[in-house]
This record gives structure tokens, sequence and C-alpha cells, in this order.
């Protein structure tokens, strides 16, 4: 009887576990919004205070310009990032962008992903090349024997 409940509980949280990563389900919203490349290394840059556009393009290496704009353009219509305009009498306009609150909110699971990638880039790095070394070994096994 005790393995029926066990089942029957663990079916459940399964069910309850699917549902929360169901397309449209705050869940799935809250991944697809934060869990991507870009947007953790943009929020990641912004979390030390506001920064010239020109220095997020530049401290976020690898992003183009027009991605740069387009990911900022959409944190900022999610409420993330905040975008103002820098008017100095030596300089032209200049934008300005900075986290909001919500945005801010973020910091804790940004942290928890960074440090996590910290203490796992070792371990990883050797998962690599081990699966590699077996992958390239087993596919030369696999043409010898299939000579």
């Amino acid at each position: 009887m005790r393995d029926s409940t066990v089942l029957l509980t663990s079916d459940r949280m399964k069910k309850n576990i699917s549902l929360a990563y169901r397309p449209g389900s705050p869940v799935h919203c809250g991944l697809v919004r934060l869990a991507d490349k870009w947007t953790l290394m943009i929020i990641g840059h912004l979390l030390s205070g506001p920064m010239h556009f020109g220095e997020l393009k530049h401290s976020v290496e690898g992003i183009s310009k027009k991605v740069l704009t387009q990911y900022l353009r959409s944190l900022e219509r999610d409420g993330m990032v905040r975008r103002r305009e820098s008017n100095n009498s030596r300089t032209q306009r200049r934008t300005i962008y900075s986290l909001t609150a919500f945005g801010r909110s973020t910091q804790k699971p940004i942290e928890a992903v960074r440090h996590w990638a910290e203490r796992s880039f070792a371990r990883l790095h050797e998962n690599r090349v081990e699966y590699d070394a077996l992958a390239t070994g087993n596919a030369g096994k696999n043409r010898k024997d299939g000579q």
C-alpha cells in the first residue's frame, strides 16, 4: 500500500513540475527571459551600476551593437532596465542604462548561476574532454569495425 502511495505522490509531483514548465506558465516565461547568454551578461554587468551603451558594448564581449540594442529594448519593455539620455555640454547625447528595482531582483539567481559556473568550470571542462575522447575513440573503433 505504501509503495502505491509513493508512486502516486511521485506522479503528482512530476505532473506539477511538468505543468510549471509548460509554455506560457510563469516559470517558463521567467526562464525564457533570464536564461540566455546575453540577458545574463547584460544584467550581470549592470548589477555593478549604470553604464553608457558604449561601456556595455565593450564589457559584454562578442555582442554586436544590433543585438545589444535589441536586448536592451526588450529588457526595458519588461521593466528590468531603465534607459536615460544624458546631456553633457562637452559631449553629445549619451544613453545610460541602469537596472530597475525589478531588474535588481534578479541579482541572487544570477549570482547563484555565476558562482555555480565558477565552481564547476574545471569539472565541465574535464567532462567535455572525457566525452570527446570517448566519442572519438568509439567513432574510430566503429570505423575500423565497419571496414
